[in-house]
């Protein structure tokens, strides 16, 4: 019956060190992902000012519409 025990007790310790390992991979993928999500936030609020600013500028330069001439 001891061996039976100290299988067991290897069985659970191998499986302690593989929780932890995986434990440990999602830890860093989330560390990547909550990274990736900045990342993502800060191209769309640039996308988002680059539009603002060359719509703004096109306004600028087309100014009002003149109306057509009749022949």
């Amino acid at each position: 019956m001891r061996s039976v025990i100290g299988l067991l007790e290897q069985r659970e310790a191998r499986a302690r060190e593989e929780l932890d390992s995986w434990l440990e991979v999602l830890w860093q993928a989330r560390e990547e992902v909550t990274a990736a999500q900045e990342r993502a936030e800060r191209a769309r609020v640039a996308r988002a000012e680059l539009v603002q600013a060359l719509a703004e500028e096109s306004a600028v330069h087309t100014g009002p519409a003149l109306p057509e001439a009749s022949p």
